[in-house]
């Protein structure tokens, strides 16, 4: 029997991925991306073994989370407050995730996830992402949601990460708090990253908004069936 392996809904987007030829395609076959993603999954479920990656987004993303809400729940202004989903890892036969916030809106539940961009071009140039729509249909499923919101807010870097930014350019110039180069950069660097005082709340806020569709998860329930089965091949 294959192995129950669940998928995280923020990985999904890799098992989707389409492989390049037709006839893999036309047969459901995996791509070499989801392919790679299973593998890492094997190693991190058989031995424990994970690669940490922990950038200045990430970390800005974590610390940030209750500024995006706040700064979706001024922009929208709609009477519905907003939270930290407190159901704890959801999960079915097949995927495993916890949604950012969950909201009854003229009863209907809404799954609403929000990304913190690290800076205004990361902002300019968000779009909802095959990755992002599928981690999306994954919280859909998971709770029974019938539509979910993508919110993309630029919200202020805290500080101790823009600390980080700028001593980066403190080493380049021989630790010279006084050069006029470094001076000039770290008050670049802090209007950078201080949007919310030159840009409004509502020039902060990107929506995208995806439709639950059950042929959809009818196709990632075969994604998955198919990554199970790769699992079982894989061998150091």
């Amino acid at each position: 029997m294959d192995k129950q392996i669940l998928f995280r809904c923020s990985k999904l987007g890799a098992l989707m991925t389409e492989p390049k030829l037709v006839k893999d395609k036309e047969a459901g076959n995996l791509s070499q991306t989801a392919k790679s993603f299973v593998e890492e999954v094997w190693e991190q479920t058989e031995y424990n073994y994970s690669e940490p990656v922990v950038t200045d987004e990430m970390m800005k993303g974590s610390l940030c989370e209750q500024d995006a809400m706040a700064l979706v729940q001024e922009v929208c202004n709609d009477g519905i407050f907003r939270e930290k989903f407190k159901g704890g890892r959801l999960q079915n036969d097949f995927i495993i995730g916890s949604p950012d916030i969950v909201i009854a809106e003229n009863r209907t539940k809404i799954v609403e996830d929000t990304k913190c961009s690290f800076t205004l071009g990361t902002f300019r140039n968000a779009e909802l992402t095959t990755l992002y729509e599928w981690q999306l249909r994954g919280y859909m499923w998971l709770t029974g949601a019938t539509k979910a919101r993508l919110r993309f807010c630029l919200v202020d870097t805290p500080d101790e990460i823009l600390t980080s930014l700028k001593m980066k350019f403190y080493y380049k110039f021989s630790c010279n708090e006084e050069n006029k180069d470094y001076i000039k950069i770290s008050e670049q660097l802090e209007h950078n990253h201080k949007s919310s005082q030159w840009l409004t709340a509502e020039q902060r806020l990107k929506t995208f908004e995806v439709e639950h569709d059950e042929s959809k998860i009818e196709l990632l329930k075969s994604k998955i069936l198919k990554a199970r089965e790769y699992y079982q091949t894989i061998k150091l």
